[in-house]
Protein backbone atom coordinates (compact mmCIF):
# COMPACT_ATOMS: atom_id res chain seq x y z
CA UNK A 1 0.00 0.00 0.00
CA UNK A 2 1.13 3.16 -0.86
CA UNK A 3 3.09 5.17 2.01
CA UNK A 4 0.81 8.64 3.03
CA UNK A 5 3.39 11.70 4.60
CA UNK A 6 1.86 14.53 6.12
CA UNK A 7 3.63 17.83 5.60
CA UNK A 8 2.75 20.39 8.24
CA UNK A 9 3.36 24.46 8.67
CA UNK A 10 2.55 26.72 11.24
CA UNK A 11 1.45 30.09 10.96
CA UNK A 12 -0.71 32.26 13.03
CA UNK A 13 -3.32 34.54 11.10
CA UNK A 14 -6.53 36.43 11.67
CA UNK A 15 -9.50 34.13 12.30
CA UNK A 16 -12.57 35.14 10.43
CA UNK A 17 -15.55 32.39 11.85
CA UNK A 18 -17.94 31.62 9.90
CA UNK A 19 -21.99 30.61 10.37
CA UNK A 20 -23.76 28.21 8.81
CA UNK A 21 -20.96 27.76 6.13
CA UNK A 22 -18.23 25.89 5.38
CA UNK A 23 -15.06 26.86 3.17
CA UNK A 24 -13.22 24.55 0.73
CA UNK A 25 -9.63 24.55 -0.44
CA UNK A 26 -9.44 25.40 -4.32
CA UNK A 27 -13.26 26.90 -4.00
CA UNK A 28 -13.86 30.67 -4.38
CA UNK A 29 -15.22 31.92 -1.53
CA UNK A 30 -17.45 35.36 -1.23
CA UNK A 31 -18.53 36.46 2.29
CA UNK A 32 -20.26 40.40 3.59
CA UNK A 33 -19.37 40.87 7.23
CA UNK A 34 -20.56 43.69 9.44
CA UNK A 35 -19.68 42.85 13.30
CA UNK A 36 -16.60 45.35 14.35
CA UNK A 37 -14.34 42.12 14.90
CA UNK A 38 -15.25 40.32 11.63
CA UNK A 39 -14.24 43.68 9.71
CA UNK A 40 -10.76 44.14 11.68
CA UNK A 41 -10.08 40.87 10.91
CA UNK A 42 -10.06 41.33 7.38
CA UNK A 43 -8.52 44.46 7.31
CA UNK A 44 -5.28 43.00 9.56
CA UNK A 45 -5.19 40.50 6.93
CA UNK A 46 -4.97 42.62 3.83
CA UNK A 47 -2.16 44.01 6.56
CA UNK A 48 -0.14 40.89 6.39
CA UNK A 49 -0.36 39.87 3.10
CA UNK A 50 -4.02 39.00 2.89
CA UNK A 51 -3.75 35.47 4.35
CA UNK A 52 -7.15 34.62 6.76
CA UNK A 53 -8.07 31.50 8.03
CA UNK A 54 -12.06 31.08 7.46
CA UNK A 55 -13.48 28.22 9.92
CA UNK A 56 -16.86 27.26 11.11
CA UNK A 57 -18.85 27.67 14.33
CA UNK A 58 -19.68 24.34 15.76
CA UNK A 59 -23.38 25.85 15.72
CA UNK A 60 -24.83 28.06 13.15
CA UNK A 61 -26.60 29.90 16.03
CA UNK A 62 -23.63 30.87 18.23
CA UNK A 63 -22.85 34.30 18.58
CA UNK A 64 -19.73 34.43 21.46
CA UNK A 65 -16.58 35.28 20.49
CA UNK A 66 -14.64 32.11 19.17
CA UNK A 67 -12.91 29.59 21.17
CA UNK A 68 -11.48 26.42 21.09
CA UNK A 69 -14.62 25.16 22.39
CA UNK A 70 -17.19 26.33 19.87
CA UNK A 71 -14.91 26.18 16.78
CA UNK A 72 -14.96 23.55 14.41
CA UNK A 73 -10.83 22.19 14.56
CA UNK A 74 -10.32 22.11 10.74
CA UNK A 75 -10.46 25.21 8.62
CA UNK A 76 -9.13 26.61 5.29
CA UNK A 77 -6.52 29.28 4.99
CA UNK A 78 -7.65 31.69 2.27
CA UNK A 79 -6.49 35.24 0.35
CA UNK A 80 -8.54 37.56 0.15
CA UNK A 81 -8.42 38.65 -3.48
CA UNK A 82 -10.65 41.77 -3.32
CA UNK A 83 -13.10 43.67 -0.65
CA UNK A 84 -15.34 46.55 -0.65
CA UNK A 85 -16.87 48.40 2.01
CA UNK A 86 -20.84 49.64 0.83
CA UNK A 87 -23.20 50.89 3.61
CA UNK A 88 -21.78 49.78 6.58
CA UNK A 89 -21.06 46.07 5.01
CA UNK A 90 -17.75 44.59 4.06
CA UNK A 91 -17.99 42.11 1.01
CA UNK A 92 -14.66 40.26 0.40
CA UNK A 93 -13.84 37.37 -2.25
CA UNK A 94 -11.45 35.19 -1.00
CA UNK A 95 -9.34 32.38 -2.60
CA UNK A 96 -9.24 29.35 -0.80
CA UNK A 97 -5.75 27.55 -0.51
CA UNK A 98 -5.40 24.75 1.93
CA UNK A 99 -6.92 22.87 4.55
CA UNK A 100 -5.51 24.39 8.24
CA UNK A 101 -5.99 22.29 11.76
CA UNK A 102 -6.80 25.13 14.39
CA UNK A 103 -4.09 24.46 17.44
CA UNK A 104 -5.36 27.88 19.72
CA UNK A 105 -7.13 31.04 19.47
CA UNK A 106 -6.26 34.25 20.97
CA UNK A 107 -8.29 36.91 22.34
CA UNK A 108 -8.46 40.71 21.29
CA UNK A 109 -10.34 43.15 19.30
CA UNK A 110 -9.33 40.79 16.22
CA UNK A 111 -9.49 37.41 16.81
CA UNK A 112 -6.31 35.70 16.16
CA UNK A 113 -5.79 31.43 15.77
CA UNK A 114 -2.40 29.32 15.30
CA UNK A 115 -2.65 26.61 12.98
CA UNK A 116 -1.22 24.22 11.23
CA UNK A 117 -1.61 24.12 7.46
CA UNK A 118 -1.65 20.86 6.37
CA UNK A 119 -1.08 18.94 3.05
CA UNK A 120 -1.21 15.06 2.28
CA UNK A 121 1.81 13.51 -0.12
CA UNK A 122 2.00 10.09 -1.18
CA UNK A 123 5.01 8.91 -1.87
CA UNK A 124 4.78 4.88 -3.65
CA UNK A 125 6.96 1.99 -2.39
CA UNK A 126 7.12 0.39 -5.99
CA UNK A 127 5.21 0.33 -9.20
CA UNK A 128 2.65 -2.25 -8.00
CA UNK A 129 1.99 -0.34 -5.19
CA UNK A 130 1.91 2.67 -8.01
CA UNK A 131 -0.81 0.62 -10.15
CA UNK A 132 -3.08 -0.17 -6.92
CA UNK A 133 -3.58 3.11 -6.07
CA UNK A 134 -4.46 4.45 -9.28
CA UNK A 135 -6.85 1.29 -9.53
CA UNK A 136 -8.28 2.71 -6.30
CA UNK A 137 -8.53 5.94 -7.44
CA UNK A 138 -10.03 5.32 -10.32
CA UNK A 139 -12.74 2.83 -8.69
CA UNK A 140 -13.48 5.61 -6.08
CA UNK A 141 -13.76 8.55 -8.65
CA UNK A 142 -16.13 6.72 -11.01
CA UNK A 143 -18.24 5.53 -7.99
CA UNK A 144 -18.29 9.43 -6.79
CA UNK A 145 -19.19 10.18 -10.48
CA UNK A 146 -21.72 7.84 -10.49
CA UNK A 147 -23.33 9.16 -7.60
CA UNK A 148 -23.11 12.49 -8.44
CA UNK A 149 -24.85 12.20 -11.69
CA UNK A 150 -27.77 10.69 -9.62
CA UNK A 151 -27.70 13.53 -7.50
CA UNK A 152 -27.68 16.16 -10.35
CA UNK A 153 -30.49 14.18 -11.65
CA UNK A 154 -32.54 14.72 -8.64
CA UNK A 155 -31.77 18.19 -8.51
CA UNK A 156 -33.13 19.83 -12.13
CA UNK A 157 -32.16 23.56 -11.21
CA UNK A 158 -28.46 22.37 -10.98
CA UNK A 159 -26.00 24.39 -12.81
CA UNK A 160 -24.76 22.82 -16.04
CA UNK A 161 -21.50 24.56 -15.82
CA UNK A 162 -20.93 23.17 -12.55
CA UNK A 163 -21.16 19.30 -13.67
CA UNK A 164 -18.98 20.62 -16.63
CA UNK A 165 -16.43 21.68 -14.12
CA UNK A 166 -16.45 18.39 -11.94
CA UNK A 167 -15.94 16.04 -14.94
CA UNK A 168 -12.90 18.24 -15.86
CA UNK A 169 -11.23 17.49 -12.49
CA UNK A 170 -8.86 14.73 -12.22
CA UNK A 171 -7.21 15.14 -8.68
CA UNK A 172 -9.45 12.82 -6.72
CA UNK A 173 -9.10 15.49 -3.68
CA UNK A 174 -10.47 18.06 -5.60
CA UNK A 175 -12.72 16.43 -6.81
CA UNK A 176 -14.41 15.79 -3.80
CA UNK A 177 -13.83 19.09 -2.12
CA UNK A 178 -15.86 20.59 -5.32
CA UNK A 179 -18.59 18.24 -5.31
CA UNK A 180 -18.67 18.77 -1.31
CA UNK A 181 -18.85 22.61 -1.31
CA UNK A 182 -21.34 22.61 -4.16
CA UNK A 183 -24.34 19.76 -3.48
CA UNK A 184 -24.01 19.09 0.37
CA UNK A 185 -27.16 20.41 1.77
CA UNK A 186 -26.19 19.76 5.34
CA UNK A 187 -23.15 21.86 7.59
CA UNK A 188 -22.20 18.98 9.72
CA UNK A 189 -22.36 16.98 6.39
CA UNK A 190 -19.61 19.66 4.72
CA UNK A 191 -17.80 19.89 7.93
CA UNK A 192 -17.23 16.21 7.96
CA UNK A 193 -15.67 16.27 4.61
CA UNK A 194 -13.13 19.33 5.13
CA UNK A 195 -11.92 16.99 8.54
CA UNK A 196 -10.68 14.45 6.02
CA UNK A 197 -6.97 14.93 5.21
CA UNK A 198 -6.65 11.90 2.66
CA UNK A 199 -7.90 11.91 -0.60
CA UNK A 200 -9.31 7.94 -0.32
CA UNK A 201 -10.94 8.35 2.62
CA UNK A 202 -12.13 11.88 1.79
CA UNK A 203 -13.95 10.25 -1.05
CA UNK A 204 -15.38 6.66 0.72
CA UNK A 205 -16.45 9.31 3.43
CA UNK A 206 -18.55 11.61 0.85
CA UNK A 207 -19.67 8.50 -1.10
CA UNK A 208 -21.63 7.44 2.30
CA UNK A 209 -22.93 11.02 2.55
CA UNK A 210 -24.22 11.44 -1.18
CA UNK A 211 -25.80 7.92 -0.46
CA UNK A 212 -27.56 9.70 2.85
CA UNK A 213 -28.68 12.91 1.21
CA UNK A 214 -29.99 11.48 -1.75
CA UNK A 215 -32.52 9.18 0.67
CA UNK A 216 -33.37 12.67 2.19
CA UNK A 217 -33.93 14.47 -1.37
CA UNK A 218 -35.66 11.08 -2.53
CA UNK A 219 -38.31 11.02 0.52
CA UNK A 220 -38.94 15.26 0.24
CA UNK A 221 -39.28 14.84 -3.49
CA UNK A 222 -41.94 11.83 -2.83
CA UNK A 223 -43.80 14.41 -0.31
CA UNK A 224 -44.04 17.11 -2.87
CA UNK A 225 -45.46 14.45 -5.62
CA UNK A 226 -48.13 13.43 -3.22
CA UNK A 227 -48.86 17.32 -2.56
CA UNK A 228 -48.95 18.04 -6.22
CA UNK A 229 -50.95 15.17 -7.06
CA UNK A 230 -53.89 16.59 -4.60
CA UNK A 231 -53.41 19.95 -5.92
CA UNK A 232 -54.09 18.69 -8.99
CA UNK A 233 -57.23 17.20 -8.35
CA UNK A 234 -58.39 20.01 -6.57
CA UNK A 235 -57.81 22.05 -9.96
CA UNK A 236 -59.26 19.48 -11.83
CA UNK A 237 -62.42 19.50 -9.28
CA UNK A 238 -62.54 23.49 -9.90
CA UNK A 239 -61.83 23.02 -13.58
CA UNK A 240 -64.90 20.36 -13.59
CA UNK A 241 -66.71 23.02 -11.45
CA UNK A 242 -66.55 25.86 -14.17
CA UNK A 243 -67.82 23.32 -17.00
CA UNK A 244 -70.84 22.63 -15.17
CA UNK A 245 -71.40 25.94 -14.15
CA UNK A 246 -71.43 27.73 -17.98
CA UNK A 247 -73.90 24.51 -18.68
CA UNK A 248 -76.02 25.71 -16.02
CA UNK A 249 -76.27 29.16 -17.32
CA UNK A 250 -77.26 27.84 -20.75
CA UNK A 251 -80.08 25.58 -19.46
CA UNK A 252 -81.02 28.70 -17.09
CA UNK A 253 -79.76 27.65 -13.68
CA UNK A 254 -77.10 30.35 -13.27
CA UNK A 255 -76.49 31.21 -10.05
CA UNK A 256 -76.46 27.37 -8.49
CA UNK A 257 -73.33 26.61 -9.53
CA UNK A 258 -71.52 29.87 -8.13
CA UNK A 259 -73.05 28.86 -4.68
CA UNK A 260 -71.29 25.76 -4.44
CA UNK A 261 -67.81 26.89 -5.62
CA UNK A 262 -68.79 29.54 -2.73
CA UNK A 263 -69.46 26.43 -0.54
CA UNK A 264 -65.96 25.00 -1.28
CA UNK A 265 -64.25 27.79 -1.13
CA UNK A 266 -65.19 28.04 2.26
CA UNK A 267 -64.86 24.92 3.07
CA UNK A 268 -61.20 25.43 1.84
CA UNK A 269 -60.22 28.22 3.58
CA UNK A 270 -61.14 27.50 7.12
CA UNK A 271 -57.63 25.77 7.86
CA UNK A 272 -58.10 24.95 11.73
CA UNK A 273 -61.65 22.66 10.54
CA UNK A 274 -60.27 19.71 11.68
CA UNK A 275 -59.50 16.91 8.74
CA UNK A 276 -62.42 14.16 9.21
CA UNK A 277 -65.30 17.53 9.33
CA UNK A 278 -63.81 18.37 6.23
CA UNK A 279 -64.04 15.78 4.37
CA UNK A 280 -68.01 15.15 5.39
CA UNK A 281 -68.77 18.75 4.65
CA UNK A 282 -67.32 18.14 0.77
CA UNK A 283 -69.03 14.35 0.44
CA UNK A 284 -72.23 16.21 1.57
CA UNK A 285 -71.47 19.08 -0.85
CA UNK A 286 -70.74 16.78 -4.10
CA UNK A 287 -74.51 15.33 -2.89
CA UNK A 288 -75.55 18.63 -3.47
CA UNK A 289 -73.97 19.22 -7.10
CA UNK A 290 -75.99 16.13 -7.91
CA UNK A 291 -79.40 17.91 -6.71
CA UNK A 292 -81.93 20.08 -8.61
CA UNK A 293 -81.94 23.60 -7.26
CA UNK A 294 -85.42 23.94 -6.43
CA UNK A 295 -85.35 20.19 -4.60
CA UNK A 296 -86.68 20.25 -0.84
CA UNK A 297 -83.81 18.01 -0.33
CA UNK A 298 -81.37 20.84 -1.34
CA UNK A 299 -82.71 23.35 0.63
CA UNK A 300 -81.88 20.94 3.92
CA UNK A 301 -78.75 20.68 2.41
CA UNK A 302 -77.70 24.00 1.86
CA UNK A 303 -78.76 24.99 5.51
CA UNK A 304 -76.55 22.00 7.00
CA UNK A 305 -73.86 23.55 5.38
CA UNK A 306 -74.81 27.26 6.32
CA UNK A 307 -75.06 25.91 10.06
CA UNK A 308 -71.49 24.10 9.83
CA UNK A 309 -69.87 26.78 8.47
CA UNK A 310 -70.92 29.41 10.75
CA UNK A 311 -69.30 27.40 13.88
CA UNK A 312 -66.21 28.93 14.97
CA UNK A 313 -63.50 26.89 14.10
CA UNK A 314 -60.10 27.33 15.82
CA UNK A 315 -61.39 31.46 16.89
CA UNK A 316 -60.72 31.40 20.68
CA UNK A 317 -60.44 34.08 23.38
CA UNK A 318 -57.46 34.22 25.65
CA UNK A 319 -58.81 34.27 29.10
CA UNK A 320 -57.99 37.22 31.25
CA UNK A 321 -57.47 35.97 35.06
CA UNK A 322 -56.47 39.36 36.60
CA UNK A 323 -58.51 39.54 40.22
CA UNK A 324 -58.00 43.58 40.14
CA UNK A 325 -59.43 43.75 37.12
CA UNK A 326 -62.62 41.21 37.71
CA UNK A 327 -63.12 43.31 40.95
CA UNK A 328 -63.30 46.70 39.60
CA UNK A 329 -66.14 45.32 36.70
CA UNK A 330 -67.83 43.53 39.79
CA UNK A 331 -67.78 46.66 41.74
CA UNK A 332 -68.88 48.71 38.89
CA UNK A 333 -71.93 46.78 37.91
CA UNK A 334 -73.35 46.11 40.84
CA UNK A 335 -73.88 47.22 44.05
CA UNK A 336 -74.28 45.16 47.54
CA UNK A 337 -73.81 41.42 46.75
CA UNK A 338 -70.49 41.23 48.22
CA UNK A 339 -70.84 37.70 49.24
CA UNK A 340 -71.53 36.96 45.95
CA UNK A 341 -68.70 39.33 44.38
CA UNK A 342 -66.19 37.60 47.18
CA UNK A 343 -66.86 33.75 46.14
CA UNK A 344 -66.61 35.31 42.25
CA UNK A 345 -63.37 36.72 42.90
CA UNK A 346 -61.78 33.26 44.76
CA UNK A 347 -62.95 31.29 41.34
CA UNK A 348 -60.84 33.91 39.58
CA UNK A 349 -58.12 33.33 41.85
CA UNK A 350 -58.27 30.10 42.09
CA UNK A 351 -58.36 29.62 37.75
CA UNK A 352 -54.81 32.11 37.74
CA UNK A 353 -53.16 29.41 40.04
CA UNK A 354 -54.36 26.73 38.25
CA UNK A 355 -53.48 25.77 34.93
CA UNK A 356 -55.27 23.72 32.88
CA UNK A 357 -58.26 23.80 34.47
CA UNK A 358 -61.37 23.28 32.35
CA UNK A 359 -64.92 23.06 32.36
CA UNK A 360 -65.99 24.39 35.60
CA UNK A 361 -69.61 25.51 36.12
CA UNK A 362 -70.81 27.68 38.26
CA UNK A 363 -74.28 28.23 39.57
CA UNK A 364 -76.23 31.19 40.52
CA UNK A 365 -79.26 31.04 42.69
CA UNK A 366 -81.76 33.18 43.65
CA UNK A 367 -85.28 35.08 42.76
CA UNK A 368 -85.94 36.37 39.80
CA UNK A 369 -84.52 40.04 38.90
CA UNK A 370 -81.71 39.75 41.62
CA UNK A 371 -79.08 40.10 38.73
CA UNK A 372 -77.91 36.57 38.05
CA UNK A 373 -77.37 37.34 34.53
CA UNK A 374 -76.10 40.75 34.82
CA UNK A 375 -73.79 39.23 37.26
CA UNK A 376 -72.78 36.38 34.45
CA UNK A 377 -72.23 38.97 31.98
CA UNK A 378 -69.79 40.58 34.36
CA UNK A 379 -68.29 37.31 34.94
CA UNK A 380 -67.66 36.89 31.24
CA UNK A 381 -66.39 40.56 30.69
CA UNK A 382 -63.83 40.25 33.26
CA UNK A 383 -62.40 36.63 32.16
CA UNK A 384 -62.52 38.54 28.52
CA UNK A 385 -64.92 35.81 26.62
CA UNK A 386 -67.79 35.72 24.78
CA UNK A 387 -71.05 35.80 26.35
CA UNK A 388 -74.48 33.91 25.33
CA UNK A 389 -77.19 33.20 26.86
CA UNK A 390 -79.85 30.30 26.59
CA UNK A 391 -83.28 29.68 27.77
CA UNK A 392 -84.61 26.62 29.27
CA UNK A 393 -87.36 27.77 30.29
CA UNK A 394 -90.32 25.28 29.52
CA UNK A 395 -87.85 23.47 27.25
CA UNK A 396 -89.26 20.11 27.13
CA UNK A 397 -87.90 18.33 24.03
CA UNK A 398 -84.36 16.66 24.24
CA UNK A 399 -83.73 17.96 20.31
CA UNK A 400 -83.86 21.03 21.88
CA UNK A 401 -80.55 20.32 23.79
CA UNK A 402 -79.25 17.99 20.92
CA UNK A 403 -80.61 19.28 17.67
CA UNK A 404 -82.86 17.36 15.09
CA UNK A 405 -81.34 14.96 12.77
CA UNK A 406 -81.46 16.89 9.56
CA UNK A 407 -84.03 14.26 7.67
CA UNK A 408 -86.68 15.91 9.31
CA UNK A 409 -88.79 18.66 8.11
CA UNK A 410 -87.42 22.08 9.68
CA UNK A 411 -84.51 20.52 10.95
CA UNK A 412 -82.16 22.83 13.44
CA UNK A 413 -79.27 22.19 15.30
CA UNK A 414 -79.94 22.27 19.26
CA UNK A 415 -79.28 25.33 21.21
CA UNK A 416 -76.16 24.77 22.79
CA UNK A 417 -74.32 24.16 18.93
CA UNK A 418 -76.66 27.89 18.21
CA UNK A 419 -75.51 29.37 21.49
CA UNK A 420 -71.78 28.35 20.16
CA UNK A 421 -72.26 30.00 16.44
CA UNK A 422 -73.63 32.89 17.91
CA UNK A 423 -70.94 33.92 20.16
CA UNK A 424 -68.20 33.33 17.46
CA UNK A 425 -66.03 31.48 19.74
CA UNK A 426 -65.45 28.03 20.77
CA UNK A 427 -64.71 29.04 24.80
CA UNK A 428 -67.89 31.40 25.58
CA UNK A 429 -69.07 31.69 28.74
CA UNK A 430 -72.95 30.15 28.79
CA UNK A 431 -75.60 31.01 30.68
CA UNK A 432 -77.88 28.54 31.01
CA UNK A 433 -81.10 30.64 32.06
CA UNK A 434 -84.28 29.15 33.46
CA UNK A 435 -82.75 25.93 34.40
CA UNK A 436 -85.14 24.78 36.78
CA UNK A 437 -87.61 25.30 34.47
CA UNK A 438 -87.24 22.45 32.26
CA UNK A 439 -89.81 19.64 31.70
CA UNK A 440 -90.27 16.91 30.11
CA UNK A 441 -92.93 14.69 27.77
CA UNK A 442 -92.86 11.52 25.44
CA UNK A 443 -90.19 13.39 23.41
CA UNK A 444 -87.39 12.67 26.05
CA UNK A 445 -85.77 14.39 28.89
CA UNK A 446 -83.92 17.46 28.03
CA UNK A 447 -81.52 17.24 31.73
CA UNK A 448 -80.31 13.97 30.57
CA UNK A 449 -79.29 15.70 27.80
CA UNK A 450 -77.64 18.27 29.50
CA UNK A 451 -76.01 15.90 31.15
CA UNK A 452 -73.95 15.34 28.11
CA UNK A 453 -73.33 19.34 28.01
CA UNK A 454 -71.97 19.55 31.72
CA UNK A 455 -70.27 16.64 32.35
CA UNK A 456 -66.39 16.98 31.65
CA UNK A 457 -66.10 13.50 30.71
CA UNK A 458 -68.42 13.71 27.91
CA UNK A 459 -68.44 17.29 26.53
CA UNK A 460 -65.66 16.72 24.82
CA UNK A 461 -67.37 14.81 22.32
CA UNK A 462 -70.41 16.59 22.38
CA UNK A 463 -72.58 15.59 19.72
CA UNK A 464 -75.23 17.26 17.95
CA UNK A 465 -77.66 15.55 16.09
CA UNK A 466 -77.85 18.37 13.48
CA UNK A 467 -74.22 18.46 12.49
CA UNK A 468 -73.48 14.84 13.15
CA UNK A 469 -70.06 15.67 14.49
CA UNK A 470 -68.80 15.68 18.00
CA UNK A 471 -67.66 19.54 18.87
CA UNK A 472 -65.62 20.16 22.21
CA UNK A 473 -67.29 22.21 24.84
CA UNK A 474 -64.64 21.23 27.41
CA UNK A 475 -63.17 25.29 26.98
CA UNK A 476 -66.49 26.71 27.85
CA UNK A 477 -67.70 28.10 31.03
CA UNK A 478 -71.14 27.38 31.87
Amino acid sequence: MPKYIEKTKSLTLPLLPLRGGVAFPSIPFSIEVNLKSEVLAIETAKQIGGHILLISYKSPDDADFPTMDNLNLVGVMAKIQHSQMENGVLRASLECRCRAELVEVYGGDVPTARILCKTVRMEPLDSETQEDLDNIETQLRSELLSKFDQLVAMLPEMDDNLNAAVKAVDNLGQLCDLIAGAVLLLPDHKQAVLNEFRPDERAELLIEILDLEMDFLQTELDIRKKTRARMDENQRDYYLREQLRVIQNELGEDGADDDLAEYYQKIMKIKEMPDTIREKLLKELKKLEKLPFASPESNVLRGYLDTCLELPFGKKTEDRVDVTVARKILEKDHDGMEKVKERILEYIAVRGRTDGVRNQILCLVGAPGVGKTSVASSIARALNRKFVRVSLGGVRDEADIRGHRKTYVAAMPGRIIDAITKAESENPLILLDEIDKLTRDNHGDPSAALLEVLDPDQNKNFRDHFVEFAWDLSDCIF
